[in-house]
């Protein structure tokens, strides 16, 4: 009968080198956990319909408000002007986490990352400004459509 590998005594050896590989497997799953997986999200449609009255904070010029979903990408609105929007992605473009929408613009809670209220970068790690989606005022400038 041919001995089973877990039928024998494990030797310190075996058992550091076990020990070491765990440890490494897990910090490096918890260094990749930080962003966003499949399942941190779901999917939403590809253009969403934004009722500017549902969002108070996007009643005056400078106002911001985290609204929905479109495809897999949170989505913040910025209102830029008397009848101008800007619609961004609220995925930090270092690591993918979901980032926070803050009194002056967005930050990131996983590695600090900061983002005026135009999605420029103003603290890294990240270096990248953050996506934009489309976003077109109705004729009655009641509703955005974001895609």
């Amino acid at each position: 009968m041919m001995p089973l590998p877990f039928d024998r005594e494990l030797d310190r050896r075996d058992f550091l080198t076990s020990a070491t590989l765990t440890s490494v497997a897990a910090i490096l799953a918890a260094c990749n956990g930080a962003g966003l997986t499949g399942t941190d999200i779901t999917p939403g449609p590809s253009s969403i319909t934004v009722k500017l009255s549902d969002f108070p904070s996007l009643g005056v010029i400078g106002g911001m408000a985290a609204v929905g979903t479109v495809n897999v990408s949170p989505v913040a609105i910025v209102r830029t002007g008397q009848a101008s929007y800007i619609a961004l992605s609220r995925i930090c473009t270092h690591q993918t986490c979901l980032i926070d929408v803050v009194s002056n613009g967005f930050s990131c809670p996983c590695h600090g990352s900061r983002y005026n209220s135009q999605g420029n970068v103003t603290q890294g790690p990240a270096t990248r400004s953050l996506a934009r989606l489309t976003a077109v005022l109705s004729m009655d400038a009641t509703s955005l459509t974001v895609s």
